[in-house]
């Protein structure tokens, strides 16, 4: 059966949305730009959602590899509210992106209260088309595509005498098309300077010495492409290690930032696919290098990680770790095939070079805030309390605070809110709940003589 799906069953819709988009993001490119949603709840019954997909080969007409969003809206007992905010936000993505989006919409009571929440989650293909490091990586897991030119007649007899001089001239004790498969031992340069200074038989006959040539040429061909394939994957390794430093290194200020508290759910994949719209075309290396990282987590299946900050780290660091391994994985499959290594040469123009600081500081930045959306909405909350001063942590009496009780509040945490605008997030938008903090609970609290009174809103 080529069309399949996944259920999911809860008491409440808000659970069932959160499996269906973990179920999403789970699939790869392919499958994720066909799949299906539906979902139903009731008042008195069962939430039920189910994702359905497309398991077989998908037409190359189908954008595949770019990735998948979702962003959720959440309104009073109306969905009428956000409608036109769901209008808005389609307008501003590319039409084929657009055409693509899969739309989920609810009526839902809260654990906390009995008033209905209207929400709408939409999921998109992310608006970029794949990096030139996600193509290159394509190739390294998809089929055979061609093998290598044969040679027949003079030409057979041209190449034999080739790896003659190469085995008595230079100690290579295979055919060049089998070294090239072991560069640890023949070095893809030092092949190509080997091959240059062969020279035919002075006696051949002049019909044999141009089919040399010709075999020459190819063979010199075939190994300056794989010059370029084995510093590809030698700069690709080097600069997926930096951006993994990096965040490790973001990691730690977190923790540190939210003093080691807070749980929550954390998708590598769709920080990657974040980054990858964040980062301006300008910022070529990076593009690059996030599109092939997020490649190899799709292909390695790689789905979200929940828990304590502590957890989450160890996870998370172990996905990286994979990540970064499999990056230094891409030679060997793009050299066995002839067609691989003729599209890999058509784009590395597009994927050489190395990261840069500036780069790097982007990617950083975009996963650390990525550990505090992931984490916020356990621990902090937006608080309407306008009887309190919320220092750099509020606007005109509404803060992000500690998520208060029924009956007190009394904290926040500054250290976060002075660390927001160093990564370049405004203190608006997370009062505002835009973008990856549409999580965060608002709740209002007051005082009189009496003490304190907080309620969570709906």
């Amino acid at each position: 059966m080529a069309w399949t799906f996944r259920s999911s069953t809860h008491g409440e819709i808000g659970d069932v949305l959160q499996d269906l988009d973990q179920t999403m993001r789970t699939l790869s490119s392919a499958q994720s730009t066909s799949a299906k949603l539906g979902t139903s709840d009731s008042h008195d019954g069962d939430a039920r959602g189910v994702v359905l997909w497309y398991d077989g080969e998908i037409p190359s007409a189908v954008p595949t590899g770019s990735g998948w969003i979702q962003e959720t809206w959440q309104a009073g007992e109306s969905s009428d509210e956000i409608y036109g905010q769901v209008a808005n936000y389609l307008d501003g993505l590319p039409l084929p992106v657009a055409l693509n989006a899969r739309i989920s919409m609810s009526n839902y009571h809260t654990k906390v209260s009995t008033d209905p929440v209207a929400a709408i989650t939409v999921w998109h293909p992310a608006a970029e088309a794949p990096s030139a490091g996600a193509r290159i990586y394509e190739l390294v897991t998809a089929g055979a595509m061609a093998p290598y030119p044969p040679f027949s007649g003079d030409s057979a007899t041209a190449y034999k005498n080739l790896n003659q001089q190469l085995q008595a001239k230079y100690a290579v004790e295979v055919p060049v098309r089998e070294a090239y498969l072991d560069p640890s031992k023949y070095a893809p340069t030092n092949l190509l300077v080997f091959v240059s200074g062969l020279k035919p038989p002075q006696e051949w006959p002049a019909g044999l010495k141009s089919a040399w040539h010709a075999v020459q040429n190819q063979i010199k061909k075939e190994l300056s492409y794989l010059v370029d394939l084995f510093n590809y994957q030698t700069q690709a390794h080097i600069n997926a290690n930096s951006i993994a430093a990096e965040f490790q290194s973001r990691y730690d200020i977190a923790k540190n930032t939210l003093e080691s508290k807070g749980s929550g759910d954390s998708w590598l994949i769709s920080t990657l696919a974040n980054l990858l719209i964040f980062a301006g075309p300008e910022f070529t290396v990076l593009r690059v290098t996030v599109g092939m990282m997020m490649a190899i987590s799709q292909h390695l299946g790689q789905g979200g990680v929940s828990g304590e900050l502590d957890e989450l780290e160890t996870d998370l660091s172990n996905f990286i770790d994979s990540i970064v391994e499999e990056s230094s994985n891409l030679y060997l499959p793009i050299a066995k095939d002839w067609g691989k290594l003729e599209a890999f040469y058509g784009l590395v123009g597009e994927a050489s070079g190395s990261v840069s600081s500036k780069e790097k500081e982007i990617a950083a930045d975009q996963y650390e805030l990525s550990l505090y959306q992931a984490v916020a909405p356990s621990i902090f909350a937006i608080i309407n309390f306008t009887q309190v001063s919320w220092g750099p942590c509020g606007e005109n009496g509404v803060g992000l605070g500690y998520t208060p009780n029924s009956d007190f509040w009394n904290s926040y945490n500054g250290s976060l809110c002075k660390r927001l605008p160093k990564i370049g997030v405004k203190l608006s938008d997370v009062l505002a709940r835009r973008g990856g903090w549409f999580r965060l609970p608002v709740w209002t609290c007051t005082a009189d003589s009496h003490g304190q009174s907080c309620w969570l809103e709906t």
